[in-house]
């Protein structure tokens, strides 16, 4: 967002959301989900309660805009290793990209899919990426159909199996790359 055309009022409440969501981000980390409360957000981050109620709904809607904070940072980026990308690299740039994001972001979803984190969320997570998945099929031409299995369905087991791959993959000590797990689940969804 350019802060430059913003005025003094609106970059004060941008200032403020920041300072709310970062709170929310230490909090997560330090405490898990289940222990994250509106009012320990407020109080790390020195603001009152109808502050918090100005910029959120509640905390699911706090850390629903960190995951989207950190899925548009990186979206652009997925979307142009997509137009480089062949047909027949669809899954490999896919994979790719969710493992590159994740791993960029560790922390935030080390605790969100982990047990410390929210079942609401992780649902949205997949979800979204459900959804993600058909628009980039749409936009880009990529393909993830297999003959007789529909879209949704394929879509539902492949974020499945993802989003438990990433969990599984940063609560067990490994030396996996992004690029490691990537080649070894294309080859697991290539065996149709």
């Amino acid at each position: 967002m350019d802060k430059s055309n913003l005025n003094r009022h609106q970059r004060r409440r941008l200032r403020t959301r920041e300072k709310l969501k970062q709170a929310t981000f230490e909090l997560l980390l330090e405490n898990g989900y289940e222990q994250l409360s509106v009012q320990a957000i407020t109080e790390r981050a020195d603001l009152g309660r109808g502050t918090f109620y100005l910029h959120f709904k509640d905390r699911e809607d706090v850390v629903w805009t960190l995951v989207e904070d950190a899925i548009q940072a990186t979206d652009r980026q997925a979307r142009d290793a997509y137009a480089r990308s062949k047909p027949e690299d669809t899954l490999q740039t896919l994979f790719l990209n969710v493992f590159q994001h994740v791993d960029q972001h560790r922390n935030l979803y080390r605790i969100l899919l982990g047990s410390r984190g929210s079942a609401v969320t992780s649902t949205k997570i997949q979800h979204y990426l459900v959804e993600e998945f058909k628009r980039d099929s749409r936009d880009f031409g990529l393909t993830f159909e297999i003959p007789e299995i529909p879209l949704e369905l394929y879509l539902q087991i492949l974020v499945g199996a993802v989003v438990r791959l990433a969990h599984w993959w940063l609560e067990t000590p490994n030396d996996l790359t992004p690029e490691k797990l990537t080649s070894m689940i294309v080859k697991v969804f290539s065996c149709h």
